[in-house]
């Protein structure tokens, strides 16, 4: 999963892959850090990067996660909400397709099989690193599957929907 933060007033791109273990890897700069999340209430999470503990007070704001400790605040933003249709996650925006966009957890379905959708509606909600996202249907259509049960933790390309497009929605 890559995450574009900005770390004082300025743009990071930090890449994080999870480890066997629960904790993550985090890779920025060409550095390799080792993160651990644990929540301690609903939005204050101790976090211990590379070696390093941290109590951090998570805040959201539209599209940002702002997260507060002692000597600043880091902001997170929301990857591109283009990648999270489906399209850049395996599956083709035209096809009717939506997979997890990256490792995580399906909090939501909002439609169920045979529900009629347009292009742009909130189909599902997918969670990953404390982070609820709304991933939309890339199409007008049918919905004809849905993948793992909410609450289920997926992997990155795990079909999550598949919607059969309307023959007006479809390329020729």
């Amino acid at each position: 999963m890559q995450l574009q933060i900005e770390w004082n007033g300025k743009p990071v791109t930090v890449q994080l892959r999870p480890r066997d273990n629960g904790t993550w890897e985090m890779e920025s700069g060409g550095k390799m850090f080792a993160v651990d999340v644990r929540a301690i209430t609903r939005n204050l999470y101790h976090l211990i990067l590379d070696g390093r503990s941290y109590d951090v007070q998570v805040t959201s704001s539209g599209s940002e996660v702002i997260l507060s400790r002692r000597g600043g605040n880091i902001t997170l933003k929301t990857p591109d909400e283009r990648k999270w249709s489906g399209s850049a996650a395996g599956g083709g925006a035209s096809d009717g397709t939506i997979a997890a966009p990256m490792p995580g957890k399906v909090v939501k379905y909002h439609i169920k099989v045979g529900d009629t959708v347009q292009a742009g509606q909130g189909v599902v909600i997918v969670e990953a690193m404390k982070m609820q996202n709304e991933l939309k249907s890339p199409v007008n259509g049918k919905v004809v599957k849905l993948g793992p049960a909410e609450g289920t933790a997926v992997e990155s390309g795990i079909l999550l929907i598949q919607i059969e497009p309307d023959s007006a929605s479809s390329p020729s």
